[in-house]
């Protein structure tokens, strides 16, 4: 008899393994985050188009806003319709890349929700 608990036992440990193993693999693909944007932090970039074309087609992005920071070097601000996540990217001229433009991300986040702006009189 106890030759038979040992392998209740035994039985029990092994599919409590493999249950663990199963629901981890599950929990990592229903929370998988796409591939990282190349980072300004680390001075990896991409070209302009194939950053505009991640951020709109892998994460459903779309520009927001943007602002000059010099004569030749653009702030973007990306986010997604409902504000579930959002980009700030850097885009400045780079005659290596194909659009003769490099882009990298300078922030990510979520939970993005427009500011008002009050204008002011415009005379």
């Amino acid at each position: 008899m106890l030759k038979f608990e040992v392998l209740i036992a035994f039985a029990a440990i092994l599919l409590s393994v493999v249950l663990l193993a199963l629901f981890t693999v599950i929990g990592n693909l229903a929370f998988a985050q796409p591939a990282p944007l190349p980072s300004c932090s680390n001075n990896l970039g991409w070209d302009s188009e194939h950053m505009h074309e991640a951020l709109t087609e892998r994460y459903g992005e779309q520009m927001v806003s943007f602002g000059m920071i010099s004569g030749r070097t653009m702030m973007r601000l990306y986010a997604h319709p409902n504000g579930q996540t959002w980009t700030i990217t850097i885009t400045a001229s780079n005659a290596a890349m194909p659009s003769g433009l490099w882009t990298c991300a300078l922030a990510a986040g979520q939970h993005y929700r427009p500011a008002r702006i009050e204008r002011g009189d415009q005379s």
